[in-house]
């Protein structure tokens, strides 16, 4: 089974931003990619802190270029 995951960044508001971006990412098997998070949060407690999301605004370039 295919797993499409899709992220927005961007304000579509009265006075949102400049840019809006969609991505999505295709995958056969989506524990590659749960995998991949659960390792980066073990690796990477302290500098991703406890959020479920992982925002890559606030997220170190270390980090970035680990996922």
């Amino acid at each position: 089974m295919s797993y499409i995951f899709i992220d927005e960044s961007g304000d579509l508001g009265d006075k949102g931003s400049k840019y809006f971006v969609l991505a999505a990412i295709l995958v056969e098997d989506k524990k590659v990619l749960e995998k991949l998070i659960k390792k980066t949060r073990r690796n990477y407690k302290k500098d991703i802190g406890q959020s479920n999301e992982i925002k890559g605004s606030k997220t170190p370039p270390k980090v970035k270029k680990y996922i």
